[in-house]
């Protein structure tokens, strides 16, 4: 997905109408990749976000909720000295390049007027966001480029900011059909959607191939196959593509492929997706918003909790090698009667046996029908000895029967135990969630912890989840078995009714009665809901829902996080809905 010239100038414009004269009010860095600015403009609260991530590059208002570092890093402390209180003044793209300026005018220190520039250069691995001076002098850049990195272009405080190496390419905003012509007849050989590419600014191979297609040419044919007619087609529908982005006569649109996964976004409808799901948008900055913090987000923290991912899917695989040896072991157990047969039939014929036999067939006098049993021999043990063998197994196959079961039971809990936390990572909703996981399984002793990491001991802790009932009940969900165990054991009093779906892993949810009145059963049947949606039972129907008074929630001694046993219960069956969560969420 290319966040290419024809978004930028997209956003640019939306900069421009949204963001001229407003007011610098908060700057934070919540990622080493990511700044977020909170702007007041005309009476409204705005929120630019800027990311350099390679595989994430963008800038564009937000609603998204970041946990911040307590102590913010160098560049967000340098870009707060010199910008906070400023004002928004000029907001520009240079040429059609991936790079945007943003003039932040603001007293310097000797309380004068001074304008600042913000730079921000998306242009994928080589992304980076700078401040320089009005001089063009540069104060910091979030990623330092040394001489040893680029002796042509340091980015290093104090050095004068010199632009991005320029392409050899032109502008497609004042395009004039005759050098449109000779640019793509430069390369006969190349395909049609390379030779815009190639000799034009901001164009990435989506909006290329679109122009062909709009043309109804193939992006694939080379230059030195189309005809006359069609050089003209391929110059008109480039000619109105570009003019109908500056005339603003656009449609911001996301494509998904058939199993919902988002494949691209652009300016414009794509013809070259029409037989797939497009959803538009009002502005860019909406697409962008709603693609970047639903899908884009969920793939970003799914990458960083691979490691604990990973971990979990070991240890249940373990768990499960483990669990089946000593169900066999059990099942041996249970026909341990076996072995004390064959022991007492030897000692019975011993007179008929003799060392060095391999097997001995006589009447099984203990079965009802008499039947013949033949018994395996060890050639190398003596009649006696081979006797002594069967009760031996017989007299370990007993012994071992509670042993075995008291670690199945153990495996059991453990097994329960892993899928919360595999639950729990698929719930997790910013990375302070994802360190709580990995502090836990750090503490259960299931994951080492890393000593080169400085640890942090004002880390911020995520909060469980908080929606509000129709009847203005609060509810809390806990995300993550220590969520759990604090919604449950800490949180929670003796009046709050207790949620949790039936036999499966889930949330433990509760509904706060601070004033001990009777909970409306339409309060009931929306909690119970929330706990069917943050469980294993999301994509299922008629999910059971137990529920009780907190009071008869215990937690065994010892028990792993988040492993509670409940009594006097009730239970109720719904449905999960993504709906109602929302409008819950959203009330609260």
């Amino acid at each position: 997905m290319a966040f290419d010239g024809l978004v930028l100038y997209t956003l640019t414009q939306e900069f421009r109408d949204s963001l001229i004269t407003a007011r610098v009010d908060k700057i934070y860095q919540p990622d080493p990749d990511l700044i977020t600015i909170a702007l007041r403009v005309r009476g409204e609260n705005l929120r630019l976000l800027f990311s350099i991530n390679p595989q994430y590059v963008r800038v564009n208002f937000t609603k998204e909720k970041f946990i911040n570092p307590p102590h913010p890093p160098t560049f967000c402390m340098l870009l707060r000295k010199y910008l906070t209180s400023g004002r928004v003044v000029e907001v520009s793209q240079p040429g059609f390049e991936r790079i945007l300026h943003i003039t932040i005018q603001n007293l310097n220190e000797n309380g004068e007027v001074e304008q600042y520039r913000l730079i921000a250069e998306l242009m994928g691995r080589h992304s980076n966001l700078i401040l320089t001076t009005q001089a063009g002098i540069i104060l910091d850049g979030l990623k330092r480029i040394p001489t040893n990195v680029s002796r042509h272009r340091e980015v290093l405080p104090g050095k004068p900011y010199i632009d991005p190496p320029k392409q050899d390419k032109a502008n497609p905003l004042i395009a004039e059909e005759a050098a449109f012509k000779a640019l793509l007849q430069l390369d006969t050989e190349a395909k049609l959607f390379k030779a815009i590419m190639d000799n034009y600014l901001g164009i990435s191979p989506l909006i290329a191939k679109e122009i062909t297609i709009s043309a109804n040419l193939n992006p694939n044919d080379k230059i030195k196959d189309i005809s006359t007619e069609e050089l003209d087609q391929l110059w008109l529908a480039f000619y109105h593509l570009f003019n109908n982005l500056q005339e603003r006569r656009i449609k911001p649109t996301l494509i998904k492929d058939d199993k919902g996964k988002v494949i691209a976004f652009s300016c414009f409808a794509l013809k070259q997706y029409e037989n797939l799901t497009q959803i538009s948008s009002s502005t860019m900055n909406e697409l962008l918003a709603n693609n970047f913090e639903t899908n884009i987000k969920k793939q970003r923290l799914d990458q960083i909790s691979g490691e604990i991912r990973k971990t979990i899917k070991n240890l249940i695989e373990k768990a499960l090698k483990k669990y089946a040896k000593l169900q066999q072991q059990l099942d041996d157990a249970e026909n341990a009667d076996d072995y004390r047969i064959n022991g007492e039939m030897l000692t019975a014929n011993l007179h008929q046996l003799k060392k060095g036999l391999t097997t001995f067939t006589a009447i099984n006098y203990y079965d009802p029908e008499l039947k013949e049993i033949t018994i395996e021999l060890n050639p190398a043990l003596s009649p006696k000895g081979n006797a002594k063998k069967y009760f031996k197994r017989y007299s370990k196959l007993k012994t071992s029967v509670r042993y075995v079961k008291h670690e199945l039971a153990k495996l059991d809990e453990e097994l329960e135990y892993f899928r919360n936390v595999e639950l729990s990572i698929e719930q997790i909703e910013s990375k302070a969630d994802i360190e709580e996981i990995r502090e836990e399984l750090i503490h259960e002793g299931y994951m080492k912890e890393n000593r080169k990491k400085t640890p942090n001991r004002h880390k911020p802790k995520s909060k469980p989840m908080k929606f509000k009932s129709s009847d203005e009940f609060d509810i809390l969900v806990g995300r993550n078995n220590r969520q759990n165990d604090q919604v449950t054991k800490k949180i929670a009093s003796r009046g709050d009714l207790w949620f949790h779906v039936k036999d499966i892993p889930g949330s433990h949810v509760v509904i706060r009665n601070h004033d001990r009145r009777e909970i409306p059963e339409r309060t009931i049947l929306e909690t119970a809901t929330i706990a069917a949606y943050f469980s294993k039972a999301r994509e299922s129907t008629h999910v059971p829902v137990d529920y009780t008074l907190i009071k008869y929630v215990n937690k065994p001694k010892g028990a792993k996080p988040g492993m509670v046993f409940y009594e006097n219960y009730q239970t109720i069956t719904v449905n999960p809905d993504k709906v109602l969560i929302e409008k819950l969420s959203a009330s609260n």
